[in-house]
């Protein structure tokens, strides 16, 4: 070819590109005429170059407009960035909402299902579940609606893996992270359940780790949260009337993903209920635990087959690390009979946090405070606590906080041992204040991005301070064990008092053993948190207000 040719090539090229892009209407009239004049004096490689670099297009838009394939990047007030994945129902775009400049993710029905009433049914039945529940650990619904045929219903962008994703790369989770993951999920199924809505395809892949990518080391203090997603084959139930909402099938039919699925589920899908998902929550922490499924035949109906009659192999045999109290609870998920399995996710939130808080995760226990509680006794804690399931599970309503007279944010640039020990103890006292305001019952001092701050810096140091050999291990291993679990100040808040006074007084113990030097000076700022330990939240006020 020439360079006649080719510039003629190029000038089809152009134009074909610019007659895709006006119909694609990516663009105002006013922006477009611009970039027209641009590319008259540039070559259009080099200007679509710098316009992905810039952000004006993304290269999926671009490689679409060269293909002449303009149609569907608009849909309605949504400008279509990417494709995010594909399904059975349909497509998942990451697109933008022209006005408001909000990244979202949108679910779009293929033209086929469309048709199809069941689809269309299915397809609804999402967006009416999952536009019923506000939570934090669960992909917010933003809007639903029908563009020129097409079906779309848009929820909140997660820019991050899914647990299969991070466990099928990275392998088993650490204990402490584990942890988050099962909490905060447990959080989302007891809103959920709140609401009168089972998911019934509970797994890791949709299980979203926002901020999170495969190459992050977790045990380095990374934020963990957790994201619940795709409510397509939620149940819907309301005010005791059994089932409002469900899938349209034959009565014995088993709808699931197959390696997590309950086995009354198998035998019957609406017999499925919120210990149904418990049991596909046990199955995925399983997954995340021993880095392996707990069941996995050669088919889908040998899979099915062993949920139904086989035990799996006990986790601690896979992974010996993992402590038996908490093995005990994965398995007591993963029970056959729903009645043997925790009965709602309140009640294994309970139980989690008194695995913890006893010690399960090598908490300190303050020396005035006696031998924490045996495994015996759980139980009795797990039915006091199940009383009152909102308090282990409701998020804070928050409030401004009042500006802070020291800052979270930490101290920039690499730090010596004698700073990185300073550091330390600032940190550390700053989260100390977390739980102590906790136990006083005025947790809202700090926002939740001021905590994630604070929780981000303080593991950070920690790992600074184990470098240096500044203090020592054991304490600094206390510490780590008092502070990495609570990755969320929701995970922190919901505790019951009870945990959370256990909690401070470790925390006094932890600090009189780092610092015995000032702990008699310590002891003082102490003091008016025992008043409000040793008489309950009500004694407290009484006691403060007498003092003030």
């Amino acid at each position: 070819m020439n360079l006649r040719d080719e510039n003629v090539a190029d000038e089809i090229s152009t134009w074909m590109f610019f007659r895709a892009l006006r119909a694609s209407r990516l663009l105002s009239a006013e922006t477009l005429e611009e970039l027209e004049r641009r590319v008259r004096e540039e070559p259009l490689a080099d200007v679509l170059r710098d316009l992905i670099d810039r952000g004006v297009f993304t290269q999926y838009q671009v490689d679409r407009l060269k293909a002449g394939k303009h149609h569907g990047l608009v849909i309605g007030q949504y400008h279509i960035l990417g494709e995010l994945g594909q399904g059975g129902c349909g497509v998942v775009y990451k697109a933008r909402h022209a006005l408001m400049d909000r990244v979202v993710a949108l679910k779009v029905i293929s033209s086929d299902l469309c048709k199809n009433k069941t689809a269309r049914d299915l397809f609804l039945r999402e967006v009416v579940t999952t536009t019923r529940l506000a939570h934090p650990n669960i992909a917010t619904a933003y809007d639903a609606d029908e563009f020129e045929g097409q079906v779309f219903f848009v929820i909140e962008f997660v820019e991050g893996p899914t647990l299969h994703a991070y466990v099928t790369d990275r392998g088993a989770l650490p204990v402490p992270v584990a942890c988050s993951v099962l909490l905060e999920t447990a959080q989302a199924l007891q809103h959920a359940n709140e609401n009168g809505i089972v998911h019934r395809d509970i797994k890791p892949a949709n299980i979203l780790l926002p901020g999170l990518v495969p190459q992050t080391n977790m045990v380095s203090g990374t934020l963990v949260l957790v994201k619940v997603v795709d409510f397509g084959l939620a149940s819907f139930r309301q005010g005791g009337r059994g089932i409002i909402t469900t899938i349209p099938c034959e009565e014995g039919a088993a709808i699931g993903t197959p390696a997590f699925i309950a086995p009354e589920q198998i035998t019957d899908v609406h017999k499925a209920d919120i210990r149904s998902d418990l049991y596909s929550l046990g199955c995925s922490l399983y997954f995340a635990l021993a880095g392996r499924l707990p069941f996995d035949g050669m088919t889908s109906e040998l899979t099915l087959f062993q949920h139904l009659d086989k035990e799996p192999t006990p986790l601690r045999s896979l992974q010996p690390s993992v402590p038996a109290p908490l093995a005990a609870i994965v398995h007591r998920l993963m029970a056959k009979n729903p009645a043997q399995r925790f009965q709602t996710p309140a009640d294994l939130i309970a139980a989690l946090n008194c695995f913890v808080l006893s010690g399960g995760l090598g908490f300190p226990e303050a020396r005035s405070d006696g031998p924490s509680a045996p495994p015996d006794q759980w139980e009795t804690d797990v039915s006091r606590n199940s009383r009152h399931p909102t308090r282990a599970t409701a998020m804070v309503q928050l409030r401004p906080a009042p500006p802070s007279s020291q800052p979270l944010l930490p101290r920039p640039g690499a730090l010596g041992g004698r700073e990185t020990v300073a550091e330390f103890r600032r940190l550390w006292r700053e989260w100390c204040a977390v739980v102590e305001d906790c136990v006083r019952g005025t947790p809202n001092q700090v926002t939740d991005g001021q905590y994630k701050t604070l929780y981000r810096a303080l593991t950070a140091v920690l790992r600074d301070v184990s470098e240096c050999s500044a203090l020592p291990p054991e304490q600094i291993d206390r510490a780590r064990s008092l502070i990495e679990p609570w990755v969320t100040r929701a995970s922190l808040v919901n505790l019951e008092y009870k945990m959370l006074a256990s909690m401070w007084r470790s925390c006094r113990a932890t600090d009189a053993d780092l610092w015995p030097e000032q702990a008699q000076k310590s002891a003082n700022g102490w003091l008016m948190t025992a008043a409000c330990v040793a008489f309950g939240l009500a004694g407290c006020v009484a006691v403060w207000l007498g003092l003030r």
